[in-house]
């Protein structure tokens, strides 16, 4: 597919995820609950260990840590926690303690309280944390590790806030295609300045700031500069940066074999989707073009 729809689409089934986890009946086969941490596979807490942020539902934050001491890991969690109230905003409260997980489970150990046992679903950008019925309890935003190549480029470029949709084994993958002199953590630099300083096509990011005028602005982005307006708007977890996968191609037909491919999506200045093409042999000179 290789309209704006594919990106539109994509983005509605991430957003939707868990209303559609949620429904009844969609009970996935789970294992056991763990109960320590000899019980937790090294893989699975290596890809769980992170920061979720932004949460809707029971947690407003969690943080799960995996610390090497002597030879063996530990797994500590703080996150916060939303109190059960009649009336929102209701408050928030900090817990922490330890945690225990396999492949389709997660159970938090509170220093005070009750143990709280989740299934859960992760992705590249979400962590879903559901009963044992289905029914969603909790939905996070997954912030990339803070010394991963992605939140180095994230916050060089002034947007740490933005939604990442990119899974790294399509990162791993498409630094092994034969055409790619060019490697993820550079590609994903040029994409980024082009997305935020380019605005030759009238339909890219900067080229629709730039049409705007201030009165149609939010008060906080209301910048002298268009790059500043820009920034404020991208700044944000309404905006969605993801890459395309091998085999896609993008609006104007570039694929994925010869180009890395970025998407970005900003939900709170358009409706419009963005590409970013980068030449995986370094050759060409990075463009973006935007799609309505």
């Amino acid at each position: 597919m290789t309209t704006y729809a594919r990106v539109a689409s994509l983005l509605l089934v991430s957003s939707l995820g868990s209303l559609a986890t949620g429904c009844a009946g969609e009970v996935d086969q789970e294992e056991p609950f763990p109960s320590s941490e000899d019980e937790i596979r090294s893989s699975v807490g290596e890809r769980l260990a992170g920061t979720y942020e932004n949460g809707r539902g029971a947690l407003a934050s969690l943080a799960l840590a995996r610390t090497k001491l002597g030879g063996k890991y530990t797994y500590t969690f703080a996150g916060t926690e939303r109190v059960t109230c009649v009336r929102a905003p209701c408050p928030t409260r900090a817990i922490e303690g330890t945690w225990f997980a396999n492949s389709t489970v997660l159970a938090l150990q509170p220093t005070r309280g009750a143990r709280l046992e989740y299934r859960y679903k992760l992705s590249a950008s979400s962590f879903e944390l559901r009963d044992r019925q289905g029914t969603v309890l909790a939905t996070l935003d997954k912030r990339p590790a803070a010394d991963s190549p992605i939140a180095r480029a994230l916050s060089d470029f002034g947007i740490p806030r933005a939604k990442i949709e990119i899974e790294e084994g399509d990162v791993r993958a498409q630094d092994a295609l034969p055409a790619s002199r060019v490697k993820f953590e550079p590609a994903l630099r040029d994409a980024l300045k082009s997305f935020l300083t380019d605005g030759d096509d009238p339909e890219s990011p900067l080229g629709i700031v730039s049409g705007l005028d201030s009165s149609e602005l939010p008060e906080g982005c209301r910048a002298r500069a268009d790059s500043e307006k820009l920034l404020c708007f991208a700044n944000d977890p309404e905006t969605h940066i993801g890459l395309l996968k091998i085999g896609d191609s993008a609006e104007q037909g570039e694929t994925v074999s010869d180009h890395w491919i970025f998407t970005m999506y900003l939900g709170n200045l358009s409706d419009h989707g963005h590409w970013a093409i980068v030449d995986r042999k370094g050759v060409e000179a990075t463009y973006n073009y935007g799609f309505n």
